[in-house]
C-alpha cells in the first residue's frame, strides 16, 4: 500500500520554478492542479501523493525465558514420604520384638506413603495439551518404564548372582523356556517398582481425560474415589494399611492422582481436594475400617496443605533439598541397599529401636549416594 501510493501513481511536482504558488495560478495562466499534485510550466517529475511514515506492526509479545521459583513443599513432602516407604520394606524377622512393635506402629503411621507420592506426582502433572499425544506418551515412557526395567533386570541378576555364591537365602533360577524366562524377568524382583507401571499407566489416562478440560480430571478423581470406597467398603474391617501392588488399590491411587492434577499448586483446591478424601474417611469409618486407614487416607492432604502453608520457612526449604533425593533414593533403597544396611546395624548396634533408627536414615543417605552417581 506504502509503495503504492507513494510511487505508483503519474503526479506532477515542482522543480524549476520555487516562487510558485497553487494558490495563486491565474497570475501563471495554469488552472489549480488536482489534489496531491503540482505543475510547472519546465517539465513533470513524479511527486509522492503522501508522506507517509514508516510502516510497522505490533509484534507479538516474546515467550517469557523467566522461570518460577521452584516450590518448597512439594520436595518437602517427597521426604516425608520417602521414609515412610523405607519403614514399610524394614525386614520383620531381623529385629526383636520390642523393636518390631515400634516398627509395626510407624508403619501404620506413615502407610499414607504411596498415596502421597501418587498425589505430589498429580500436583506437579502438566498434561502436555498444547504438544501431540504420542511424542507425550514416548516421553513418559522413557521417564518411567525404562527405570522400571533397567533395575527389574539389574535387581534379578543381582539376587540370582547373590544366591548362587551363598550370601543370600536361595531364590527360584531363570526358567529355560523363552516364555517363562520372560515373566520371570518382567515381574518386578523389588518391593517399589510397582509405582512406576502404575503411574505410568494413570498418566496415559490422565493424559486424555484432561487434554478438553482440568475440571475433568476433579470428575474422573471423584468417580474412582466413589466407586474405590463403594467397593472397599465391605473389606475394610482387615486392612491394615493402604499402599502395594493390589489391583483393589489401583482406583484409590488413580483418584490420588486425578484429583491432585486439578488442584495443581493453587491452595483453594487443595482444600477441596482435602474436603473430598475425608469425607471418604469418614465413610471408611462407618463402615468399619480401622481408625489408622481412615489416617491414611487424609494424612497427604492434610500434610501438603500444612506444608503449603509454611512453604516460605527455612526447615521445609532444608527437608526440600533432601526430597529432590527422593527419586533416586526410591529406586535404590531396596531390596539390596536396605538388607545389607541392616544386617550391618544389627550386627553394629544390636536388634533394638537404635538399630532401626540407624538402619532408616543409612539407608536413605547410601541410596541418595547411589542415586545421584548412578
Amino acid at each position: 500500500i506504502r509503495g503504492f501510493l507513494t510511487s505508483g501513481l503519474p503526479k506532477l511536482a515542482v522543480d524549476a520554478d520555487p516562487s510558485y504558488s497553487p494558490t495563486t495560478p491565474a497570475a501563471r495562466g495554469f488552472r489549480d492542479p488536482p489534489l496531491g499534485c503540482a505543475a510547472t510550466h519546465r517539465r513533470l517529475q513524479p511527486f509522492p501523493l503522501f508522506r507517509l511514515p514508516p510502516l510497522t506492526f505490533p509484534m507479538l509479545p516474546a515467550p517469557s525465558t523467566t522461570r518460577h521459583p521452584r516450590l518448597a513443599y512439594p520436595d518437602a513432602f517427597k521426604l516425608l514420604a520417602m521414609v515412610g516407604v523405607i519403614i514399610a520394606h524394614l525386614p520383620p524377622s531381623r529385629f526383636s520384638g520390642g523393636a518390631w512393635s515400634s516398627i509395626e506402629w510407624a508403619q501404620g503411621l506413615t502407610g499414607w506413603c504411596v498415596l502421597g507420592f501418587f498425589a505430589v506426582a498429580g500436583m506437579l502433572f502438566h498434561s502436555g495439551d498444547l504438544r501431540p499425544l504420542i511424542p507425550e506418551l514416548q516421553k513418559r515412557a522413557k521417564r518411567l518404564l525404562i527405570p522400571w526395567l533397567a533395575f527389574t533386570i539389574f535387581y534379578k541378576v543381582a539376587i540370582t548372582g547373590l544366591a548362587v555364591a551363598g550370601i543370600v537365602q536361595q531364590v527360584p533360577l531363570p526358567p529355560t523356556n523363552l516364555a517363562g524366562f520372560v515373566s520371570w524377568v518382567l515381574v518386578p524382583a523389588s518391593p517399589q517398582l510397582y509405582f512406576l507401571l502404575y503411574l505410568f499407566a494413570i498418566q496415559m489416562v490422565c493424559l486424555i481425560i484432561v487434554r478438553p478440560g482440568v475440571c475433568l480430571s476433579l470428575a474422573a478423581g471423584v468417580v474412582a474415589l466413589v466407586a474405590w470406597v463403594a467397593l472397599a467398603s465391605p473389606s475394610a474391617k482387615g486392612w491394615t494399611v493402604l499402599h502395594g501392588s493390589a489391583w483393589s488399590l489401583v482406583p484409590l491411587y488413580f483418584a490420588c492422582f486425578a484429583a491432585a492434577a486439578w488442584a495443581g499448586r493453587f491452595a483453594w483446591r487443595l482444600l477441596v481436594v482435602a474436603g473430598l478424601f475425608m469425607a471418604a474417611a469418614a465413610w471408611m469409618l462407618l463402615a468399619g475400617c480401622a481408625l489408622i486407614v481412615a489416617w491414611q487416607l487424609v494424612a497427604p492432604w492434610l500434610l501438603l496443605v500444612l506444608l503449603q502453608a509454611v512453604d516460605f520457612a527455612a526447615p521445609v526449604k532444608g527437608m526440600a533439598w533432601l526430597g529432590r533425593l527422593s527419586g533416586g533414593v526410591y529406586v535404590w533403597h531396596a531390596p539390596l541397599v536396605l538388607g545389607f544396611v541392616a544386617i550391618a546395624c544389627i550386627k553394629m548396634l544390636g536388634a533394638g529401636v537404635t538399630s532401626v533408627l540407624c538402619t532408616v536414615v543409612l539407608t536413605f543417605a547410601v541410596a541418595a549416594l547411589l542415586g545421584s552417581l548412578v
